[in-house]
């Protein structure tokens, strides 16, 4: 009976051995060595990602809000250019011009385009004299007329009938900035101006999302990251808990004298 538990202690212990063996390879080796400094290389990679996530997030805001200001210009130049042709036109296609200009304000918001409508955008008609004769929206919040018409003849060039409407940024009465652009209008006469305001909400509205995806991603990547800390903290424990039962099995073997057979 004792000869069957010494020899079955031996098969034991040769198993042991030959797992340890297995598990000591080279390429195993290797690995145990490098692991260290593969888990301080794992912060500072989550921390350039997270970098980068920010960066990528910041140029593409800058990017999406200068495109959408190209886009507003263009809509804006269009537009200017476009209305006092067709004011021009109903002008010379009606006997009574006065009549068509007392019925401008009611004429103006169909003869805006659907690309020339956009929230904060707003077009006004006026003579010679400075008077308003029409504009869209009516309940304007922009500021006195006065004061955004001495604004924008400062900050913008007249343009004839036969040039492009320029754009330009000012600042209006309510100290907020806009985008403007003024043309001639000849039958009148008098001029068409259009103002783009609101121009935060270029922005902030791309901010808004770049900032969620890039949190959103970040948080991912933490998560991941502290998973692969604490899965590393437990494999480490786990060799150590190895090393220790394996140090006691052996050294229960060897005060029981079995050694490996030749």
């Amino acid at each position: 009976m004792a000869r069957a538990h010494a020899a079955s202690a031996c098969v034991q212990s040769d198993s042991i051995k030959g797992l340890a063996q297995s598990i000591a390879k080279p390429a195993y080796h290797r690995l145990l060595v490098a692991e260290p400094a593969l888990r301080r290389a794992v912060p500072t990679l989550i921390i350039a990602f997270l970098i980068t996530i920010c960066l990528g997030a910041f140029v593409q805001v800058v990017d999406q809000t200068q495109q959408k200001r190209d886009s507003f210009k263009r809509d804006l130049t269009a537009l200017t250019n476009y209305l006092p042709e067709r004011i021009d036109r109903i002008a010379s296609l009606r006997q009574d011009r006065g009549a068509t200009f007392d019925r401008l304000q009611l004429l103006l918001p169909g003869l805006i385009p659907s690309w020339g409508s956009a929230a904060g955008r707003h077009v006004i008609v006026i003579g010679t004299d400075r008077r308003v004769l029409a504009r869209v929206p009516i309940e304007a919040a922009i500021g006195d007329t006065t004061s955004i018409l001495d604004v924008i003849g400062a900050a913008l060039p007249l343009t004839a009938p036969a040039q492009q409407a320029g754009v330009s940024d000012i600042t209006l009465p309510n100290g907020s900035g806009a985008l403007a652009a003024r043309h001639i209008v000849k039958s009148l006469p008098g001029q068409v101006i259009v103002i783009q305001e609101r121009l935060d909400s270029l922005w902030q509205s791309d901010a808004a999302l770049s900032v969620t995806l890039s949190a959103t991603t970040g948080f991912v990547v933490l998560i991941l990251g502290f998973a692969f800390h604490w899965q590393s903290t437990r494999a480490r424990e786990g060799d150590l808990i190895n090393d220790a039962v394996r140090g006691r099995i052996d050294t229960a073997l060897t005060r029981g004298r079995c050694y490996p057979r030749a």
